[in-house]
């Protein structure tokens, strides 16, 4: 089957882009034909967010060199875009692109037997709104049967409690009520769908759980990367607090270790020297190190697939349910912060299996949900 893919947009999130990657390659290994809907929303809307940027750079420039700010050095305009572009362009398989109001607007019809929605936090009203309405997320530009005939997959609510209005969540759950098999990557998800868009679910591992470490060597060795001199520990920080900055200073004075940490799409060492960061440099950062910190949960999915000790600093503003489903997946407890995790390879095959089950079963064009 020719299979459309519904997820965030591709601009530079880590996560988020190895997680289409990883969807669109399980689909493509399974003798599928699959592209990722390359929308966008209005062009104004990425004109001024580009003008923003442009000033932030020149403010936070102008602030180093006067030396206000020599622990936050300037970004590289657009660093983030190139990084997405330039994943994208060697690694997914994409649609033309698209405006996501001139689809109802010219009734812009698609070419897919059926599609797959998800994964990363594609229903949670709150970072779905800049670029489209919600119930764009539950497929509502498309034919009625060919929404019968489609599913999600591990899609993310991002938290426990659902963001829709009263008028999305009437709509959304027509919807949904009409996909042939829904799934959702946490448990909050799922009692999201049963108890309030009133649809039966399945819980299902992140699209990134799907391949295995080797999967991902491909990845980096495009690189062709020098090799690493010493040993160092790998930090991955969203959202920086002075807790957390004081926690990696502890951790480090502890284990005698320099920390390299992505921040702002760079590696930058204890020094403070800055290496941009592409998708490869970033899967080599996580798998080469002695220890991970991170409050990021594709850091801690990508610490698990290469077997990695890792110290997860669970993240609230980002949603705590993510975290609780992801360790119960794996059947760990989070733990207080400072807690080390190392999670068998074993049991990553086991919850892959059962994800690729999911798609296999669902995937047959003679089942349609009733």
């Amino acid at each position: 089957m020719k299979i459309g893919i519904l997820t965030h947009p591709i601009h530079g999130n880590y996560g988020g882009m190895l997680q289409a990657f990883a969807l669109q390659t399980t689909l493509e290994r399974m003798g599928h034909r699959t592209e990722l809907l390359k929308y966008a929303s209005f062009p104004e809307h990425e004109f001024i967010k580009n003008i923003f940027i442009h000033i932030k750079y020149r403010i936070r420039k102008f602030l180093n060199l006067a030396g206000f700010s020599s622990t936050l050095p300037p970004i590289q305009p657009f660093l983030r875009e190139k990084i997405a572009k330039d994943f994208e362009r060697q690694f997914l398989h994409t649609s033309s692109p698209v405006q996501v109001a001139d689809i109802a607007r010219d009734n812009i019809q698609f070419d897919y037997d059926t599609w797959v929605v998800g994964s990363d936090q594609v229903w949670r009203g709150a970072y779905v709104r800049p670029m489209a309405s919600l119930p764009f997320f539950f497929l509502n530009f498309i034919p009625e049967d060919i929404r019968r005939r489609s599913i999600s997959y591990a899609a993310s609510f991002g938290t426990n409690v659902w963001e829709g209005t009263p008028q999305e969540t009437e709509e959304c759950k027509r919807l949904l009520n009409e996909f042939k098999a829904v799934s959702s990557r946490e448990f909050g998800g799922v009692r999201i769908c049963r108890e309030i868009l009133g649809r039966s679910c399945e819980q299902m591992p992140d699209p990134a759980l799907l391949l295995n470490s080797t999967d991902y060597e491909h990845i980096i060795e495009n690189e062709q990367l020098a090799p690493i001199e010493k040993d160092y520990i790998a930090a991955y920080i969203l959202d920086e607090t002075p807790e957390k900055r004081a926690f990696m200073r502890e951790i480090a004075d502890q284990e005698l270790m320099d920390i390299q940490e992505v921040r702002h799409h760079c590696i930058i060492s204890s020094h403070n020297n800055r290496i941009p960061c592409s998708v490869g440099r970033w899967l080599r950062h996580l798998r080469d190190s002695r220890l991970v910190l991170t409050d990021s949960f594709h850091g801690c999915v990508f610490s698990m697939i290469f077997n990695k000790p890792f110290i997860c600093m669970e993240n609230s503003a980002r949603g705590t349910n993510r975290f609780e489903s992801l360790f119960q997946m794996v059947g760990e407890q989070t733990g207080p912060l400072g807690t080390i995790h190392k999670v068998d390879r074993d049991k990553l095959k086991a919850i892959a299996a059962q994800g690729k089950k999911y798609l296999k079963r669902n995937l047959s064009p003679h089942v349609i949900h009733e």
